[in-house]
């Protein structure tokens, strides 16, 4: 079985291996990619927005603004956005949803 990541929480099989030693994230997290660090799956950040070019770009959703915003038009950007229905909490960099946003720590 191929270690559960943020991009493929449920890998498949990888077959039988014999002799086969590796470091894996303990249930219920995952490994992120970008960090190589265990997460759990919710505070994966999910979606990327990229646009070569030039195209309006929305404010990511937080705590503080769950209601984003124009940024403008804005050219050759890239942004990583938490999914819908969470929005991004300003003191730990975590995705949680909005009723949650008091709770975290």
């Amino acid at each position: 079985m191929s270690e559960p990541t943020c991009a493929q929480p449920t890998p498949a099989s990888r077959g039988l291996i014999c002799d086969f030693s590796a470091c894996y994230c303990d249930a219920p997290t995952v490994r992120h990619e970008g960090t190589d660090q265990c997460v759990r799956l919710e505070d994966c950040v999910k979606h990327v927005s990229y646009a070569v070019g030039c195209a309006t770009v929305m404010s990511e959703p937080t705590c503080a603004q769950p209601t984003p915003a124009s940024r403008g038009l804005i050219c050759d950007f890239s942004a990583c956005y938490c999914d819908a229905p969470t929005v991004r909490h300003e003191g730990t960099d975590k995705c949680v949803r909005l009723e949650d946003c008091d709770k975290v720590e």
